[in-house]
C-alpha cells in the first residue's frame, strides 16, 4: 500500500523548504541552488548539488543542524526519484534513500547544534523499508518513531501513520492479529479527526481482510465486513477503483480455496446484499459500472452451489447479453449442468455456445466436459462417437481424448482397437494424467485378448490409488479362468472386505458365487447369487441385473448336482419368469432360455419352454448375436426330441426351410445329434457306417447354405475342420476359418487361427508353411493360461516343424509337450514325431525307444503304430547285434515284432487298415515278413509253432 507513503513525502517537502531556506540566508549559493530544484521538483539536479555539498572539504564550513537538514534532503530527493522512476530504478532510488536517512539518523549534532531531523529521518526510514517489502524493518522503525516523536516539534499525519503500521504489522514475518486489527480500529475510529481518506482507509480494510481471511475469529470477521459495509456508500469517486479492488480480492480469496470469506466479502455489496441469492434483482446495481457489478456477480456465483451458481450466471447472461464475458459464463453454467447431471440442459447449453462462438476460447474444454460426462456415465458408444469426431488437439485435450477413446473401446470390447489407442497414449504421455488408468486399459486388453502373463504383470504393478482394487478383480478374473478357484476365492474374499462402489461390488460377489458353486459350495453360492442380484436391482444395474439372473438361473436349474438329481430345479422358474418380464430381449434371452429347460421339463411345462427358446433363439440369429446361441441351439433340439420328435424327422422339417441364419444355427444342432449318435455307435460297424454318411450328407448341405447366409462362427470352425477331413479341401477350409477369425468372441478366433495354421499345414508350400509357423508363435505367447488351446497350439507347431523337417527343434518341443500335455490321441502323434525326429538324424538307439512306446502304448492308434512298428522292426533288423544269438538275436526280435504286430491288427476295421499311411506301412511290414522268413536267418512262426506242438519247446 504506497498512497499513504507518497502523501507523507508532499507533506515533508512543504515543511522542508522553507525552514532550510531560511537557515541558509547566511549565503550559500550552492545550498540555495538546491533548495530552488527542490521546490520545481527537479529531484535529480537537487540531489547532485546536495552530493557535491556532501563533500568533506565544502560540509566542514556549515552548522551541523544544517547539514542533518541537508542529508534528510538527500534522502527526500531518492524517495521523490523512486516516485518518478520505472519498476527497474525504484528499488535502487530508496535504498539510496535509505542510506541518507540513516546517515542522518546517526548525525545528532553537538547540545549547542543538534540536528532536529535524526527522529524524522527514522519516519523516513520506515517509510523506505515498507516500499522495499521490508516489513519487520518497517514495523520496527514506525514503533520506534511513536516512542521517540516529539508531539509539538515533529510534523507528520498520524492517521496515514496508523494505516501504514497496519500494513507492516499485517505483512510482517510473524504477524499478531490483534495488533494489526488494532492500529486498523484506531484509523476508522479516528477517520475524521486524523482526516483519513475514504479510499485509503477502504483500501486497508479490504487488504487485511484478504490477507487474513479464515484466520481471524467470526467476530473479527464481522467487525471488518461491518467497517467495508460502512465505508462503502462514502466512496464517491473512487467506488469503481475500490469496487474493482473488492473483486480482486474475491478472486484471490475464491482461488485459494476460502469459498465462506469469498461470499461474506461481496456481500458487502449494497446491490447484492439487499435480496437472496435465488431473487436476485439487478435494480441495486445502477448507476454502478455495469462490467464491474456483471463481474463481481460473477464472481459471487463461483462461490454458490452448481445449482445456483448456474441460475445466477443465466440471469447475468440475460442483463448482459453483450458482455464480453457471456462466453466464459455459458460456459460455467455448462459445467454446472454436468455437475449436477443435467445432461439434456447442459448439451442444449453446448449447442448454443457451438452457435454463438464457433471459434470460442472454451471450446475444446466443453468438448472434453461432454466426452467425461459420457464416458463417466458409462455411455462408452457416444463418448467415442464424440471423441473421434473432434479435431485431434494438442497437450491437454489430445490427452483427454486418447484417454477417452482407450477406455470406451476398451469397455466396448474393442481390444485390439483399444491396445492400439493405449499404447499410442503411453508413448505420448508417459508421465500423463491418466497414466495409470490407460495402464489398467491395457492389461485388460491383454487379458481379454489371451495375454495372461502380461496383463498379471501390469496388474501387479497396480498398488496403490483408486485403481487397486479393481486390478485384482482383474486378477481374480485372470485366476478363474486358469481354473485356480481357490486364488480366485482368496482373491475375492479380500476384495469384498473392501469398501466398493455397487457395480464392482456385483460383479464381485457374482465371481465369488461362480468360483463356490465350482467348489461345490452351494450353500455359499446361492447366498451370494441372491446378494449380487439383490444390489444389481437396488443400484439400477440392468446389465449386471440381467447377468446375474442367467447365472442363478443356471446354478438352480442343474439336473444333476455331484452326480445326483438336483432337488433345487423348481427354484429357478420365478426368476426364470420374471427375468423373460422384464428382460424379454436381453442378450442373456438365449442362455436363461436353455439353462431352465431341465426344470420346466420336470415341471411339466416342456411345450412353453420351446416356445420360449425358439423365439430368443430366432430373434438372437436375427440380430447375428452368437453368445449362447450354440448351447440354445443344441438345448432347442434335444427338447424337441423329448417332446417326443425323431431326429429323422427334425431333419425332414429343417431341410424344407429356406436358408437363414436361423435354419444354418437349428441344421448344425441337429448335426451334433447325429456326431453324438456316430460316438455311441462304435460296436456297430453298420450303424458307425450309416451315421458317418448322414453326417457327410448335413455338413455338404450346410455349406451350400453357407454361400448365401452369413454363419455364426462355431459353425465357420466346424465347416472348416469337416474341408480338411483326409485333408483334402485346404483352402475352402482356410475361407471359413478367415470367416471365423472375425468373431467378436475372442476364444473363437483364437481357434479360428489355430484352423488356418492347420490348412497352411496341410497345404504343405513352402510360403504357407513358413506363414503357418509365424503364426503359431504368436498364438503360443498369447494362449498363456487356457490349457486347452495352448496344448492345440502346441501339437500344431510340432505339425508345422516336422512338415519343415526341422527336427532337432521338433525334438525340444515335443518332449515339452509331452511333459505338459495328456491328450491321448495327439500325445501318440507326438511321441511318433519325437522318434522320427531321431531317426532321420540317424540317433537309432533314441529313435527305438520311442517307437517302441508308441507301439507298446499306442497299437490300437493305426496311424502311428503302424508305422512305428515299420521302423521299430526295420532298424532293429538292421542293429543285427553279433552278440546277442538265437531268439534274442535282433532280426530275430524284429521278424517276431512284425508278426506280431500283423496278427494283432487284422481284425480291426478295415476301413482304418485302408487309410492313407496305415495302409502302405501295413504293406511293407508284411512285404518285411515275408523277405525275412525267406532269408533263412530267422526261424519262422510256423516253425516255432510246430516245434512247440511237438515239444522241442
Amino acid at each position: 500500500m504506497n498512497k499513504p507513503v507518497q502523501i507523507w513525502i508532499t507533506v515533508a517537502l512543504l515543511a522542508l523548504a522553507s525552514p532550510v531556506a531560511c537557515a541558509l540566508e547566511v549565503g550559500d549559493d550552492q545550498l540555495r541552488l538546491a533548495v530552488s530544484l527542490m521546490q520545481n521538483e527537479k529531484w535529480q539536479l537537487a540531489y547532485s548539488v546536495f552530493s557535491e555539498i556532501d563533500d568533506a572539504e565544502q560540509a566542514a564550513g556549515v552548522s551541523e543542524g544544517v547539514y542533518g537538514k541537508l542529508l534528510f534532503s538527500m534522502g527526500l530527493c531518492q524517495m521523490e526519484l523512486a516516485k518518478e522512476g520505472g519498476a527497474e530504478l525504484r528499488e535502487g532510488f530508496y535504498q539510496k534513500a535509505l542510506k541518507d536517512f540513516e546517515k542522518c539518523r546517526n548525525f545528532i549534532g553537538s547540545p549547542d547544534d543538534q540536528n532536529p531531523y535524526v527522529r524524522r529521518s527514522l519516519l523516513r526510514m520506515a517509510m523506505c523499508y515498507q516500499a522495499l517489502k521490508q516489513f519487520d524493518a518497517a514495523y520496527a522503525a514506525y514503533a520506534a518513531f511513536l516512542v521517540e516523536r516529539n508531539q509539538i516539534s515533529d510534523v507528520y499525519d498520524h492517521g496515514n501513520l496508523l494505516l501504514n503500521l497496519t500494513t507492516c504489522s499485517l505483512r510482517r514475518s510473524s504477524p499478531v492479529n490483534a495488533e494489526t486489527l488494532t492500529y486498523l480500529q484506531q484509523a476508522v475510529d479516528g477517520r475524521k479527526r486524523y482526516e483519513i481518506e475514504t479510499a485509503a482507509l477502504c483500501d486497508v480494510v479490504l487488504d487485511v481482510y484478504g490477507v487474513l481471511a479464515g484466520r481471524f475469529s467470526p467476530e473479527q470477521e464481522l467487525l471488518l465486513l461491518a467497517w467495508l459495509a460502512e465505508l462503502t456508500p462514502s466512496l464517491e469517486d473512487d467506488s469503481d477503483v475500490f469496487f474493482a479492488a473488492l473483486s480482486k480480492t474475491a478472486q484471490k480469496l475464491f482461488d485459494n480455496g476460502n469459498v465462506k470469506s469469498t461470499q461474506s466479502l461481496l456481500r458487502v455489496l449494497s446491490w447484492l446484499s439487499a435480496q437472496p441469492v435465488e431473487k436476485l434483482d439487478f435494480s441495486n446495481s445502477v448507476g454502478r459500472d455495469p462490467v464491474l457489478v456483471a463481474r463481481s456477480i460473477e464472481q459471487y456465483a463461483y462461490t454458490q452451489s452448481a445449482q445456483q451458481r448456474g441460475n445466477l450466471l443465466a440471469q447475468l447472461i440475460e442483463r448482459f447479453p453483450q458482455s464480453a464475458r457471456v462466453s466464459e459464463w455459458l460456459y460455467r453454467c455448462i459445467v454446472a449442468h454436468f455437475e449436477l447431471d443435467q445432461i439434456e440442459l447442459a448439451r442444449a447449453d453446448v449447442e448454443l455456445y457451438k452457435s454463438k462462438f464457433p471459434d470460442g476460447d472454451y471450446l475444446s474444454s466443453i468438448e472434453l466436459l461432454e466426452l467425461s460426462s459420457l464416458f463417466d456415465a458409462g455411455q462408452y458408444a457416444e463418448a467415442l462417437a464424440l471423441a473421434e469426431a473432434a479435431s485431434a488437439g494438442a497437450g491437454e485435450q489430445n490427452e483427454d481424448r486418447l484417454y477417452v477413446m482407450a477406455g470406451s473401446t476398451c469397455f466396448l470390447g474393442e481390444y485390439h482397437r483399444s491396445f492400439s489407442l493405449a499404447a499410442k497414449y503411453l508413448e505420448l504421455y508417459s508421465d500423463g494424467e491418466h497414466t495409470e488408468s490407460v495402464r489398467y486399459f491395457q492389461a485388460v486388453n491383454y487379458a481379454r485378448l489371451g495375454y495372461a502373463a502380461e496383463a498379471r504383470s501390469i496388474l501387479s504393478e497396480i498398488t496403490t490409488g483408486g485403481l487397486q482394487v479393481y486390478a485384482q478383480y482383474e486378477l481374480a478374473m485372470l485366476d478363474f479362468e486358469s481354473a485356480s478357484y481357490l486364488k480366485t476365492q482368496e482373491r475375492l474374499d479380500e476384495i469384498r472386505e473392501l469398501e466398493l462402489d455397487p457395480t464392482l461390488r456385483v460383479q464381485a460377489d457374482l465371481l465369488s458365487a461362480r468360483t463356490s458353486a465350482i467348489l461345490r459350495e452351494r450353500e455359499t453360492a446361492e447366498i451370494l447369487y441372491l446378494d449380487a442380484l439383490k444390489l444389481a436391482r437396488s443400484s439400477h444395474l440392468l446389465e449386471l441385473e440381467q447377468e446375474v439372473m442367467f447365472y442363478l438361473i443356471a446354478f438352480y436349474g442343474r439336473e444333476k448336482v455331484a452326480g445326483e438329481p438336483n432337488s433345487d430345479m423348481e427354484k429357478c422358474l420365478p426368476y426364470y419368469d420374471a427375468f423373460f418380464q422384464k428382460f424379454s430381449d436381453s442378450p442373456y434371452a438365449a442362455q436363461v432360455a436353455s439353462a431352465a429347460m431341465a426344470a420346466l421339463k420336470n415341471a411339466g411345462e416342456l411345450d412353453r419352454g420351446i416356445k420360449t427358446l425358439e423365439r430368443v433363439l430366432q430373434s438372437a440369429c436375427n440380430a447375428s448375436k452368437e453368445a449362447g446361441v450354440r448351447d440354445a441351439a443344441s438345448a432347442l433340439i434335444w427338447a424337441r426330441i423329448d417332446a417326443g420328435m425323431k431326429p429323422s424327422e427334425l431333419k425332414l422339417q429343417f431341410s424344407s426351410h429356406e436358408p437363414s441364419h436361423f435354419s444354418s444355427v437349428q441344421w448344425f444342432a441337429l448335426i451334433e445329434v447325429y456326431a453324438a449318435g456316430l460316438d455311441q455307435a462304435h460296436t456297430s460297424w453298420g450303424l458307425k457306417l450309416r451315421y458317418d454318411a448322414t453326417l457327410r450328407g448335413m455338413y455338404a448341405e450346410l455349406s451350400l447354405q453357407a454361400k448365401d447366409v452369413k454363419l455364426p462362427s462355431y459353425i465357420d470352425l466346424a465347416l472348416g475342420e469337416w474341408y480338411l477331413i483326409d485333408e483334402n479341401f485346404p483352402q475352402l477350409s482356410r475361407d471359413h476359418f478367415a470367416n471365423a477369425r472375425s468373431s467378436d468372441l475372442i476364444r473363437q478366433q483364437k481357434i479360428a487361427v489355430l484352423g488356418i495354421v492347420n490348412s497352411l499345414r496341410v497345404s504343405a508350400t513352402e510360403s504357407d508353411l513358413k506363414q503357418a509357423q509365424r503364426l503359431i508363435t504368436n498364438l503360443l505367447e498369447r494362449f498363456g493360461e487356457d490349457e486347452k488351446l495352448l496344448e492345440k497350439a502346441m501339437y500344431e507347431s510340432i505339425e508345422v516343424l516336422s512338415k519343415l523337417q526341422s527336427w532337432d527343434v521338433l525334438t525340444n518341443e515335443s518332449k515339452e509337450y509331452l511333459t505338459k500335455h495328456k491328450f491321448d490321441y495327439r500325445r501318440s502323434r507326438v511321441w511318433y514325431l519325437l522318434a522320427k525326429s531321431y531317426d532321420l538324424r540317424g540317433m537309432n538307439e533314441d529313435a527305438m525307444a520311442n517307437y517302441s512306446r508308441v507301439f507298446a502304448g499306442y497299437t490300437r492308434v493305426l496311424a502311428v503304430s503302424a508305422p512305428s512298428v515299420e521302423r521299430l522292426s526295420e532298424l532293429t533288423w538292421q542293429r543285427n547285434r553279433p552278440e546277442m544269438t538265437g531268439e534274442k538275436a535282433d532280426r530275430q526280435i524284429a521278424y517276431q515284432l512284425a508278426h506280431r504286430y500283423l496278427t494283432m491288427v487284422k481284425d480291426y476295421p478295415e476301413w482304418e487298415r485302408k487309410r492313407v499311411g496305415v495302409h502302405e506301412s501295413l504293406a511293407a511290414i508284411r512285404a518285411n515278413v515275408d523277405t525275412w522268413e525267406s532269408s533263412g536267418e530267422v526261424i519262422s512262426v510256423e516253425q516255432m509253432l510246430r516245434e512247440i506242438r511237438q515239444g522241442k519247446r
